[in-house]
C-alpha cells in the first residue's frame, strides 16, 4: 500500500527495537514490506549483491542509492540512514 505524498508514517516498535538491535535498516524495511531482496533490486534498479553488501553491513549506500531504495521500500530516505 502506497502512502500519499507528504503522509507520514508511523513507525512500527518491530522496525525500532531492531533498529536499536543494530539491524540492517534496509533489511528491516525490506522484510516489514513483504519484499525478496530479488524484489527490491528489480523496484529499486539496485543490483541485488549491492543490496546484500548493504544489508551485511559490508557496503555503505551513497545518497543516490538510498534514495533509490527509499522511493522502491516507500520510506523517507532518513529512515534508511545509517545512524539511527
Amino acid at each position: 500500500m502506497r502512502r500519499k505524498r507528504g503522509e507520514d508514517e508511523i513507525i512500527p516498535l518491530e522496525i525500532t527495537e531492531r533498529r536499536l538491535a543494530g539491524e540492517s535498516a534496509v533489511k528491516v524495511w525490506r522484510e516489514h514490506r513483504g519484499m525478496t531482496q530479488e524484489k527490491l533490486a528489480k523496484t529499486s534498479g539496485i543490483s541485488r549483491p549491492t543490496i546484500a553488501a548493504i544489508e551485511a553491513g559490508h557496503k555503505r549506500a551513497g545518497i543516490a542509492t538510498l534514495k533509490k531504495l527509499a522511493a522502491a521500500l516507500d520510506v523517507d530516505p532518513d529512515h534508511l540512514d545509517a545512524t539511527f
